[in-house]
């Protein structure tokens, strides 16, 4: 192979791997990957949880916090990040990477869903 056409597809390699791990944008809502979607299951006589404190007490007792977009749930890689308790069951805009599993996403900012 000539060197010319090797660093081309050196290029073409790279290009495509940092492609796939720039930021995107989504519109959805941090909830908590027990009740995932919604928070029916807790409901008690028909009566629906307070969507914030029901994510952060299921958090507390041992899931872990997701983003829901539309219809499709993400796990989120840093479960440490202080806004997601800060927007626990509201509706935010999350800036991050989808990672390569195509169902985890990093997440760098979290602001109010407008």
């Amino acid at each position: 192979m000539t060197k010319p056409v090797l660093v081309s597809l050196t290029a073409c390699l790279l290009t495509g791997a940092t492609a796939f791990a720039a930021p995107k944008t989504w519109t959805g809502k941090i909830t908590d990957s027990m009740c995932d979607k919604d928070h029916s299951m807790m409901a008690e006589g028909g009566k629906m949880p307070d969507a914030k404190k029901c994510t952060l007490a299921c958090v507390k007792g041992g899931s872990k916090f997701v983003f829901v977009s539309k219809g499709k749930v993400y796990a989120l890689a840093n479960q440490d990040m202080p806004e997601l308790q800060t927007f626990a069951g509201d509706n935010v805009r999350l800036t991050g990477e989808l990672q390569p599993d195509g169902k985890t996403i990093k997440a760098d900012q979290l602001q109010a869903a407008k």
